[in-house]
C-alpha cells in the first residue's frame, strides 16, 4: 500500500469540501453519470442473480445514484449512509423510499448481520488513517449476514493514467489548496485481499472499469480534442476546480465523444488486450465466509 502526499487532514469533514459542488447540483444530470459509469454495468453483473428482496446497504452513498439505481431495478428494501447531509438530503427528496442516515462507515449504526448486500463506492481512498481501512471492513464484515455478498469499487492501482494522474494531481494541489483531494491511498491487489482475508471476505471475481475514462487521463495533452479541453476549462473556473464535477462532464458527455478517433482505438484496443491497462477503477466481488 503506498500514501501519497496530499492526504485529506479531516475526512469526515465532508460537507464544508462539498459545498461547491452540491450549491450547483442538479439530480437529472448526476443520474445521468450511471448510463456512462462502468461501475453500473460491474453492479449490474451481479445483483441481476440477486433477489429481490435482498436487504442492501450502500455505504457513502452521496446523493444515492447507485440506491436509486437498485431501487429502480426492483430492490426495494435499500438503506443507505453517507457522512454529508446534503447528500443524504438530495436522496431523500428524491427517493423517499430508501432508507437513509447520515454515519461513520468506520462506525455502522446497524446489529450484527443485518443486511444481504454492502455496496461500497470508493470510500477508502477517502479515509487518511490507514488503520481505519481495517476498522471499515470490519464494520462490513459484522452488518453483513453469513453468505452475504460485498460490491466494492476502489481506484485501481495498476493502470498508467492513474499513476501519471497522481502526479498532476499532487502538482496541481501546490496552486489549488481548496480543490477536493480523493485517491490518498493506492492499492494494490496484495493489500485488497489482505484487508478482505482480515475479515473473514472471500474475493470471488475483479471487474476492470472505465478504460475510455483512463485513457482520456493518460492521454490528455494528446488523445482529447481542444473543444473538449476548452469546455473543462470553463467548467473548472465555474465550480472552483472541483474534481466530482469534471468527472460528471466526461460521464454525461458520452466518455467516447471525449477522445479522438485514435484516442477511442486505443481503449477499445486495450479492453480487449489488457482490460487493465488503462481501467480507471476496479470493481471487487466478495462473499462473507460462514
Amino acid at each position: 500500500m503506498i500514501a501519497r502526499e496530499f492526504p485529506v487532514n479531516d475526512y469526515k469533514n465532508k460537507d464544508s469540501r462539498w459545498s461547491l459542488y452540491y450549491k450547483e447540483f442538479c439530480m437529472e444530470q448526476y443520474l445521468k453519470t450511471l448510463e456512462y459509469d462502468d461501475v453500473t454495468l460491474f453492479i449490474n453483473k451481479f445483483t441481476k442473480y440477486f433477489k429481490k428482496d435482498a436487504k442492501i446497504l450502500d455505504i457513502g452513498c452521496g446523493s444515492g445514484r447507485h440506491s436509486i439505481h437498485l431501487f429502480n431495478n426492483g430492490f426495494k428494501n435499500i438503506s443507505a449512509i453517507d457522512l454529508s447531509r446534503h447528500g443524504i438530503n438530495n436522496l431523500r427528496k428524491y427517493c423517499p423510499e430508501i432508507k437513509t442516515g447520515v454515519a461513520d462507515a468506520t462506525d455502522l449504526p446497524f446489529g450484527d448481520d443485518s443486511y444481504d448486500i454492502v455496496v461500497m463506492v470508493g470510500i477508502v481512498y477517502e479515509i487518511p488513517e490507514s488503520r481505519l481501512h481495517n476498522k471499515l471492513f470490519s464494520e462490513i464484515k459484522r452488518v453483513l449476514k453469513p453468505g452475504g455478498k460485498l460490491l466494492f469499487v476502489n481506484n485501481s492501482p495498476y493502470n498508467l493514467g492513474e499513476r501519471i494522474f497522481t502526479i498532476t494531481q499532487k502538482i496541481q494541489n501546490i496552486f489549488a489548496k481548496k480543490q477536493l483531494r480523493f485517491f490518498v491511498w493506492r492499492y494494490d491487489r496484495t493489500d485488497v485481499r489482505r484487508l478482505l482475508t482480515n475479515n473473514n471476505l472471500k474475493l470471488i471475481k475483479e471487474f476492470p472499469c472505465n478504460q475510455y475514462r483512463g485513457v482520456y487521463r493518460f492521454f490528455y495533452g494528446i488523445f482529447v480534442p481542444g473543444s473538449v479541453k476548452k469546455k473543462r476549462s470553463e467548467r473548472m473556473i465555474k465550480t472552483n476546480a472541483n474534481p466530482y464535477t469534471l468527472h460528471e462532464y466526461y460521464l454525461v458527455n458520452k466518455q467516447h465523444s471525449l477522445l479522438t478517433h485514435l484516442g477511442r482505438f486505443l481503449a477499445e484496443f486495450s479492453k480487449k488486450q489488457h482490460s487493465y491497462l488503462f481501467a480507471n477503477t476496479i470493481g471487487y466481488y466478495c462473499v462473507k465466509e460462514a
